[in-house]
């Protein structure tokens, strides 16, 4: 990526600027040492601006058989190299910007119509990437601010699709995947240090994952294919990861969590199903898996070293728990339709409650509070 050569101190090279057909407007600036730059563009109505200052910078700037395309590129600092790349265009528009040293930005946007890409960096060793290819109005924005952060995003087959990575902070990775769908609209927001944040949203139409990852070693997986389907995670503290997958039709996910070494796994597959999970404290753990259509699961977690496990298998399900203490364990299992099952363990320690429920129409109400209880429940 980057060109070094054996020149003396403030060295200027220019690789290549070239220009083709009619309406296109180019303009190139260099300042410092060992820098390389190439513009090519081909097509009508046609603009590149690139500018950097210091040493050993690499930019290049490329648009091919495109009409109304504009890529603005500006570099300030050290080792720095940006790329964009616009072929088979059609008013398609990028604008990268790196401040500091080490930093890399690369755009790619090919037989694209009315594409957009926007990418800003600050600080040292920042890395963003942007991909779009086959797409159509997608909008794709990374904004880096700190040291050592990576962002790729990538739309493929995407119509009107738009992703938006922001990252403030050290040491943050986020990948976020539109492949093959229409309309779907991913955003991630990282703070703190040591963050991680991917999205995956394959073969989808409709849907939305918003990430929200801060503190510090966290991280938080997005998993959608189906039809609009909706996720929301945010995740707060510190070693807490989150996993949320949807398959399916209309499903819901929203999970939250803050404090140490918390897990939520959430797990959908069928139609018109939510699941909604909060967890506030320590060394908590929480899994919910449903199938069918029409189910609901909530659940609330407080205290330190609770546990929860929830399935739902069936149609039309309700279940809603929550624990406040240490040491509580809830298990449930509903199959079968139109189960309804309410748990609560208020207050105290070393709660147990394990509920089984199978067959029409069934309902339970369980609550414990105090120390040491256990509940043990099965309808068939």
């Amino acid at each position: 990526m980057f060109i070094f050569k054996p020149l003396a101190a403030a060295v200027l090279a220019v690789v290549a600027t070239q220009a083709f057909a009619e309406s296109n407007t180019a303009r190139q600036d260099q300042h410092g040492v060992l820098n390389t730059a190439t513009i090519e563009q081909s097509g009508t109505g046609n603009s590149a601006k690139q500018s950097h200052s210091g040493y050993a910078n690499d930019v290049r700037l490329i648009q091919a058989n495109s009409q109304a395309s504009t890529a603005k590129q500006a570099q300030a600092g050290n080792y720095n190299a940006a790329t964009v790349e616009q072929t088979d265009s059609a008013n398609a528009y990028s604008n990268q910007y790196q401040y500091g040293r080490n930093n890399q930005a690369s755009v790619f946007q090919q037989a694209s119509d009315s594409a957009s890409a926007n990418q800003s960096q600050t600080g040292t060793a920042n890395e963003a990437e942007a991909e779009q290819l086959n797409t159509t109005q997608a909008s794709s924005r990374i904004t880096q601010n700190g040291n050592t952060n990576w962002a790729h995003t990538l739309q493929e087959g995407a119509v009107a699709s738009e992703v938006s990575v922001t990252q403030q902070g050290d040491s943050h990775t986020a990948l976020l995947w539109q492949r093959d769908g229409s309309n779907n609209v991913a955003t991630v927001t990282q703070t703190g240090n040591d963050t991680s944040a991917n999205i995956y949203q394959l073969d989808s139409q409709g849907s939305v994952a918003m990430l929200e990852v801060s503190g510090l070693s966290t991280s938080a997986y997005v998993t959608q294919r189906g039809v609009e389907q909706r996720a929301g995670v945010r995740i707060d503290g510190q070693n807490g990861g989150a996993l949320v997958t949807q398959e399916g039709g209309y499903n819901e996910a929203d999970t939250t969590q803050s404090g140490l070494s918390n897990s939520i796994d959430a797990y959908q597959t069928g139609e018109w199903q939510a699941v909604q999970m909060s967890q506030v404290g320590d060394y908590n753990i929480g899994t919910a898996s449903q199938t069918g259509m029409g189910n609901e699961l909530y659940a609330d977690q407080a205290g330190n070293s609770n546990v929860f496990y929830a399935t739902q298998d069936g149609n039309d399900n309700i279940l809603s728990a929550s624990t406040e203490g240490s040491l509580s364990e809830i298990t449930v299992g509903q199959q079968g339709d139109r189960n309804v099952a309410y748990v609560s363990q208020l207050s105290g320690s070393d709660n147990h409650i394990t509920l089984q429920q199978t067959g029409t129409d069934l309902r339970v109400n369980l609550s414990q509070s105090g120390t040491g209880n256990r509940v043990n429940l099965i309808q068939q």
